[in-house]
Order: structure tokens, then C-alpha cells, then sequence
């Protein structure tokens, strides 16, 4: 039988009581796993020097150079950079821990995002005996783990250690998830109040999250104020009272943009529009960062190789929609909103293997990941009950169905030739025009320098911006350059960061990314298709 929402809230029992006691405790013990790993991170930094640690770094740096200008009143433009919120509670901090004014805030956001997933799983699955200790352990084993399987020199306490702006959002998200579901349990003005004060800390965090991640959500909130059954005129008090925090913080944002950049975008949202989204790479990325980066990042596995609940996640929250039994519509807001998620982010222009591993750009992911693995529990719930098995085999079923893709390399036999104009300058007749279009060139250079360039690419009368428009990775043997938009047609000049030098017997060539029916290099990683666009004796990154 479907519970309804209200039947859905799980009892305060005794067993309930002990199930959240034990969650938190395990809680808690993360966060010491979590100090003991902050203290033994070699990037810490030590000192209150942008020469040490990871004050070094380009993203930390400005988060807190930035609050260091806060904390000062310095509201010059070349002292900030992203949105205010997470630099403003640095401000906060500097006073009291100048050295790393984040160490604190970040700590908190850890232990309230597993303590937000205890009590999302309580609504997920109130079937679920211990659901709130089942969602510590998933927080723990997703969010808390101290090494990861093929990357050495990560481990997924590092997204959460290190300073990123996904770290406040974490709890924010997974507070509006749950502050969504308690305005659909019980819809009241208080309720619709929290939802939008959540949502306008999102907006002025991260925009993505605010505009994709968070859409779920709010259409999620809009259908409960408008089905609730109260007078018209008491669902419109509803939804002034979540309009009007989410409008004054956005409004506040607004205010800081603008004493700090005037009426200019700001060089944060330049360059974000800059980059963009690209919707076709999405089957590519879902290929090359999900499952496997072969053969045009060889050295990288993806996404569920590292994170082996991913895909289990996937396909129990399929079944949580499947399912003859359990609370749907929670089911159907949280797996919107990781879906959601994952396509926005699989579709950035600057997210790429080597950034995902090498830079711990998995830190996109952290807030899903605890999520992912809850469901992957479910999963394995659901298989073993008669009733429940056949959703489960058929979200298995369609969840591999979208994992029997592999990615190919192919020679594209209409390219022009590519000429080498010098060590580090390439021709190409007719330039590249499309994002499936890549470069492979034999070269030898730092492999550093080849990911961060910048390579220009010269086309059509202009010069394309890098890491927006245009991205090189290093491969054993060379690199490749890849184009991140349609681009129109021109012959194009390649010029090659400082440093790397082409390769004189061994001529680059245009190539086209397909992907076909079949297993991933994953799971046939000797396959042909699978071996590395460059013969490794070519010329070896150094």
C-alpha cells in the first residue's frame, strides 16, 4: 500500500530514537576522521601566506583573498571573485583563524550534510527499519572514506577538506530537499519560508545549483502550496512568505555585486557565461567521466569505477519511482534533483577527466554521493522483497542499457592535412567546427602545461578563449585539443603553450569521438577501440 506523506513521517519510537543516537554518533566519528585527515594533508597551509599550502592554488587563493577583503571592508574589484556567501563566512572567521578562516564553516557543512542525510532517509524509505542509521552509514562510506580505488593521492574527504564553494552548498541542497518534503507533509508559511531562505543562500553560492540543481525543488514546493488544501487566499500567503527571503537575499546579493563591481557582470560571471554548457557532450561525458576515460583519457576511470555505488544509486532511485510501495513523491524530488545535477554538470565545458582526478573536481559530486549510495542500499532492499524484485530488476536492467556504450576514436578521412608551422604551431585547413572534432598531436612538453595552457586557437577572424571554447589534456605520447562549442568554419592556427614541442616524424591528425553499442572499456579495456590514440614512443609528457 502507498503511504501518504503525512503516514510517511517515520514514529518517534523507541527503535527510531536509537536508530538516530546511533547515526549521529557515527557522525561524529566522521568529523574526527575528518580532523585527522585535515591534519594530515600536506596542502594545509600553516601560515597566513599566499605562498603556502593551498593559498597557492588558484580557487582557494581567491576564496581567501576575498575574504580577507571582506574582513577588511576592501571592496576592490581585483580582491574578489565568486559570490559572497562563502567568503563572507570566512570574513567571519578571519579573526579567529586567519591562517585557514574556512576550517571551521567546512567542518560544520560535513557533520550538518550527514545529518541532513540521516533525516532525508528517514523520508526516503520509512519502511526501512534503522533508515536513519542506514543514511549515516551511507553518508560515511560515500562522503567519509580516506582513499579512493585507482586514484592515487585522493580520497573523498579531500572535496570536503579543501576549500570549494560546493562545501556550503552541500547542506543547502540537501536542506531544501528535506525542507521541500516537510513543506509537502505539512504545508504552512513557516515551511515555505525555510524553503526560500535556503534557496536564496544557494543563489548567491553557486547560481548553478540555484538555477539546476535546486529546479526540482522549487516545482516540487510550487505543487505543494497550490495542491494544499487551504482557502486561495491562504496557499497566496504561502507563497509570499517563501518568495519574499529567497527575494531579499537575492536582493542583498545584488547589493555586494554591486559595491563591489558596479553595474558590470564581474569577472566571475563573465567567465562562467563564458564557459557555458555544451547539451552535446553530454552522451560523451556520461562515457568518458562515468564509466571510462579510455581511449581519449587513458589513464583515468570514471566516475562509477571509483565510486562503485554510482550506478547501484542510479537504478534505486529508478526503482524508488518503480516500486509498488514507499513514499514516491520523495522519491521523485531527490532523484530529479541528482539527475538534474549530474546531466548539468556532465554537460560543463571545463570538466574533464584529468580535472576531475588530478584537481579533485569530483567535489561537483559530493552533496549526491551520500544519496547515491542510500539508494544503492534500497536497491539491494528491494531485490530481496517479492513484491518489490521486478522494479528492481527493471531498473538495473535500464541502468546497464545505459552503460552498453563505447567510445571510439576514428581518423576523420575528409579532415585536410594538418601542417606543423613550428616546434609549437599547427595548420589546419578549415579549422574544427565541431565538439565530437579533436586534435591528436605527438608532442613533448610538461603534461601540467598541456592541461593548463593556454593553446589559442585562431579561427574565422578571432581567437578562441581556452577552457571555454577550446581544451588540451596530455595523452603518453602527445596531447589533444578538443574544441568545446560548434565554432564556424576557417582555416585555423594552433599555437601551443610555451614549452611543448611537436613531434617532427609523427604528424598530427583530426579525429572524430564516436560512441557505439557495446561494452565500455571498463569492462574490455584491451578491446582496440580501447588502446591509446598515441603510440606511447611518439613523445612521452614529461
Amino acid at each position: 500500500m502507498t503511504l501518504s506523506p503525512i503516514e510517511a513521517r517515520p514514529d518517534h519510537d523507541g527503535r527510531d530514537r536509537l536508530a538516530i543516537a546511533l547515526g549521529v554518533l557515527l557522525i561524529a566519528l566522521a568529523a574526527q576522521c575528518y580532523l585527522i585527515a585535515y591534519s594530515h594533508y600536506f596542502p594545509v597551509p600553516t601560515r597566513a601566506s599566499f605562498d603556502d599550502g593551498w593559498w597557492r592554488w588558484t580557487d582557494q587563493g581567491r576564496y581567501w583573498r576575498e575574504a580577507l577583503a571582506w574582513a577588511a571592508g576592501d571592496l576592490r574589484p581585483s580582491e574578489h571573485w565568486y559570490l559572497p556567501l562563502y567568503s563572507l563566512i570566512g570574513a567571519a572567521m578571519v579573526p579567529f583563524d586567519r591562517v585557514d578562516p574556512f576550517r571551521l564553516p567546512d567542518l560544520v557543512c560535513y557533520v550538518a550534510s550527514g545529518l541532513l542525510v540521516m533525516a532525508l532517509a528517514r523520508r526516503l524509505a520509512p519502511e526501512l527499519k534503522f533508515a536513519a542509521l542506514w543514511g549515516a552509514i551511507a553518508f560515511c562510506v560515500a562522503d567519509g572514506t580516506t582513499h579512493l580505488r585507482h586514484i592515487d593521492g585522493q580520497f573523498a574527504l579531500k572535496s570536503w577538506i579543501e576549500p570549494w564553494t560546493t562545501t556550503p552548498t552541500a547542506p543547502l541542497l540537501l536542506g531544501l530537499l528535506l525542507a521541500a518534503l516537510r513543506l509537502r507533509e505539512r504545508p504552512g508559511a513557516g515551511r515555505a519560508a525555510v524553503c526560500g531562505l535556503l534557496w536564496g543562500l544557494i543563489l548567491i553560492t553557486r547560481p548553478t545549483e540555484a538555477v539546476w540543481s535546486s529546479l526540482p525543488a522549487i516545482v516540487f514546493c510550487a505543487i505543494a502550496v497550490l495542491w494544499a488544501r487551504r482557502p486561495v487566499r491562504t496557499r497566496l500567503g504561502f507563497a509570499a512568505a517563501g518568495i519574499a527571503p529567497a527575494a531579499v537575499l537575492a536582493a542583498i546579493g545584488l547589493g555586494l555585486h554591486l559595491m563591489v563591481w558596479g553595474w558590470s557582470w564581474g569577472q566571475y560571471f563573465l567567465e562562467s557565461l563564458g564557459t557555458g554548457f555544451e547539451p552535446r557532450l553530454l552522451a560523451l561525458r556520461w562515457n568518458w567521466l562515468v564509466l571510462d576515460a579510455r581511449p581519449i583519457h587513458e589513464r583515468y576511470h570514471g566516475l562509477a569505477v571509483v565510486f562503485p555505488w554510482v550506478l547501484p544509486g542510479f537504478a534505486g532511485m529508478i526503482a524508488g519511482l518503480l516500486a509498488p510501495r514507499g513514499n514516491r513523491p520523495a522519491h521523485v524530488l531527490v532523484a530529479a534533483a541528482v539527475m538534474v545535477h549530474w546531466a548539468v554538470y556532465l554537460c560543463y565545458r571545463d570538466l574533464h577527466a584529468e580535472g576531475l582526478w588530478r584537481f579533485g573536481n569530483y567535489h561537483y559530486f559530493k552533496w549526491t554521493q551520500p544519496l547515491l549510495c542510500f539508494y544503492a542500499l534500497l536497491l539491494v532492499l528491494r531485490l530481496a522483497r517479492r513484491g518489490e524484485r521486478l522494479a528492481g530488476a527493471g531498473s538495473i536492467a535500464l541502468v546497464l542499457l545505459a552503460c552498453c556504450w563505447q567510445s571510439r576514436l576514428e581518423r576523420d578521412p575528409h579532415a585536410a592535412t594538418v601542417r606543423v608551422l613550428g616546434p609549437g604551431e599547427l595548420a589546419i585547413p578549415g579549422g574544427m567546427t565541431d565538439p565530437t572534432q579533436v586534435l591528436v598531436v605527438p608532442a613533448r612538453g610538461d603534461a601540467m602545461t598541456m592541461y593548463v595552457g593556454p593553446e589559442l586557437l585562431e579561427q574565422h577572424g578571432r581567437v578562441w578563449a581556452y577552457n571555454g571554447d577550446v581544451k588540451a589534456w596530455p595523452l603518453p605520447g602527445g596531447m589533444v585539443l578538443s574544441v568545446l562549442r560548434r565554432l564556424p568554419a576557417g582555416d585555423a592556427v594552433i599555437r601551443l603553450a610555451p614549452g611543448i614541442e611537436v613531434a617532427p616524424d609523427s604528424p598530427p591528425y583530426l579525429a572524430r569521438m564516436r560512441l557505439s553499442f557495446g561494452l565500455p572499456c571498463a569492462v574490455l579495456p584491451k578491446r582496440a577501440s580501447c588502446r591509446p590514440a598515441l603510440p606511447r614512443d611518439a613523445f612521452t609528457p614529461r
